[in-house]
């Protein structure tokens, strides 16, 4: 296949706009991932706070 100049760049061009959308559908992805550790990390920490806190005072 043989492109002209206006169409390697329209094609250059397209190809680093999807190059820049994968990029920022990862770090959205990323972002995501890591705000639901994060909540369950809380939810795990409340629990076991929760349980001490049970423990502690059938004691």
């Amino acid at each position: 296949m043989i492109f002209n100049k206006p169409e390697l760049f329209q094609l250059s061009a397209i190809g680093a706009g999807l190059l820049e959308l994968g990029r920022i559908t990862l770090e959205v992805s990323h972002a995501h991932v890591e705000r639901k550790i994060m909540r369950n990390a809380n939810e795990i920490s409340y629990f076991v706070q929760a349980k001490k806190k049970l423990k502690a005072s059938n004691n």
